[in-house]
């Protein structure tokens, strides 16, 4: 059967040749491409598709996590509200493609999150979504590592209801200190250019 993406390649290729024939006004006259452009359009999407060296950094995720969140409502140099939790990475696409879940509480309210990260190929950039229970809202980003491979960072938007603030920028830290501890904080850029860190939490991996 045909995949979404092998239809939508398909149209694609139909069209990705417009060629103006004549004097400038005239209307676009499609140009079929040749058997040899097609050939080097479908090496191209094929080669998106193979899972590369970025997506290695996905095997440090996998695995069962102790969680322990701190939120800074008064910024990271004020006091924390503390919440203990666990988590999850799997592989939802071997090589690929992970998906996580995790149970905690916040703010005395029990709360269960998922997500999702992948390294897009043809971007070159890795992106990643979440949700939780508690929310109707769906948050995405996308983002690089670093030379050294310890700090993944992803820039993305956020809204609080509580401000009535919308698509605040920001960004979110993966931090890889040890094969067994990473630490993720979310950074509020609409703070400034210091002290923008309004959660950490920091994952132990399960013995």
């Amino acid at each position: 059967l045909l995949t979404v993406s092998a239809i939508v390649l398909g149209v694609s290729i139909l069209f990705a040749f417009p060629q103006r024939n004549g004097s400038d006004g005239e209307d676009l006259v499609m140009k079929m491409p040749s058997p040899e452009e097609v050939q080097q359009q479908m090496q191209r999407w094929q080669e998106s598709m193979k899972p590369s060296r970025w997506h290695k950094l996905f095997d440090r995720l996998i695995g069962d996590w102790e969680t322990e969140m701190s939120i800074y409502m008064a910024g990271p140099d004020g006091p924390a509200q503390k919440s203990t939790g666990t988590a999850t990475f799997e592989w939802a696409v071997p090589g690929k493609w992970i998906h996580w879940h995790g149970d905690g509480d916040m703010f005395g309210m029990p709360v269960k999150q998922f997500g999702m990260m992948g390294y897009d190929n043809f971007k070159q950039k890795y992106v990643a979504s979440w949700h939780s229970s508690l929310e109707t809202t769906l948050s995405v980003a996308e983002g690089t590592l670093t030379q050294d491979g310890k700090r993944l960072m992803l820039w993305g938007s956020m809204d609080e209801p509580m401000t009535g603030q919308t698509d605040k920028t920001v960004r979110y830290d993966y931090i890889f200190r040890t094969a067994d501890e990473i630490v993720v904080q979310v950074h509020d850029l609409h703070i400034g250019t210091d002290k923008t860190k309004v959660v950490e939490v920091v994952y132990k991996r399960k013995k």
